[in-house]
């Protein structure tokens, strides 16, 4: 039993050193990983980058406030514009 444990144990050794010794070629997926990193990036790619506040949060303050300016008296708009 114990010499059973040690043959198990050294044959288990061996394939760990073969298997991280052994130098494979890049795969095909590896290959079109690499060719997709280096290619520039799209307008899309760009733009959903941006943080989420820039992207969702500041246009929906600015269409909501532009939509009630509206319906805010002239009155009120150009005394809050000269109070600020």
């Amino acid at each position: 039993m114990p010499l059973l444990l040690s043959l198990l144990l050294g044959f288990s050794i061996i394939l760990i050193f073969f298997g991280l010794s052994v130098r494979s070629e890049p795969s095909a997926v590896q290959a079109r990983l690499q060719a997709y990193g280096a290619r520039p990036r799209t307008l899309a790619e760009i733009e959903l980058s941006q943080p989420f506040g820039e992207r969702i949060l500041l246009p929906l303050i600015r269409g909501t406030s532009g939509f009630i300016s509206r319906f805010a008296p002239q009155r009120n708009v150009e005394e809050l514009k000269r109070k600020l």
